[in-house]
């Protein structure tokens, strides 16, 4: 593809190129609040497997099959939990609950509470990421905010065995 007449020259683009992007570890703040978390970590410190970096050992691969297996879609199990209960809510209009029903709904409500709390948990941590990730890094409303952050989590003094220690 030349042209004789123009010093420009054409480009040709393929877009049937795949581009693989790096599969990247996010550690989930709520991770450690889960049962079974400290298992997961202990048996990947302990595991055989001789890898120079062990922080890649445990994020690459116990933590994230780990997520994957036991805690899942957060928002797919709210879903259900809420399409559980408002059958059951149904069921309770037409007719008396059995026991086991009465404590299968007790336990969904229980559990839908702990995952609402969880998916707070989880947008509060991916708001705070956001703000690098869109190049707000420089911009005075970061500053703002990151200031703002830090007078909220200064520590003046601390009580020491009753004793105020400040810096």
């Amino acid at each position: 593809m030349s042209s004789s007449t123009s010093d420009h020259c054409p480009l040709l683009l393929s877009l049937a190129a795949e581009l693989k992007s790096a599969w990247r570890f996010r550690f989930e703040a709520f991770w450690p609040k889960v049962d079974g978390f400290l298992e997961v970590v202990e048996g990947a410190w302990t595991s055989g497997q001789i890898i120079a970096n062990t922080f890649k050992r445990l994020a690459a691969n116990a933590l994230a099959s780990w997520n994957d297996c036991f805690i899942g879609s957060n928002k797919k199990q709210i879903l259900l939990a809420n399409e559980l209960i408002l059958h059951l809510d149904a069921a309770m209009e037409s007719r008396a609950l059995s026991t086991e029903e009465r404590g299968f709904r007790k336990l969904l409500k229980r559990k839908l509470l702990g995952l609402a709390s969880l998916e707070r948990t989880i947008a509060r941590q991916r708001s705070r990421i956001t703000w690098l990730a869109e190049g707000d890094a420089c911009t005075k409303f970061f500053h703002l905010h990151a200031n703002h952050r830090r007078r909220k989590n200064f520590i003046a003094q601390l009580k020491v065995d009753g004793v105020l220690v400040s810096d």
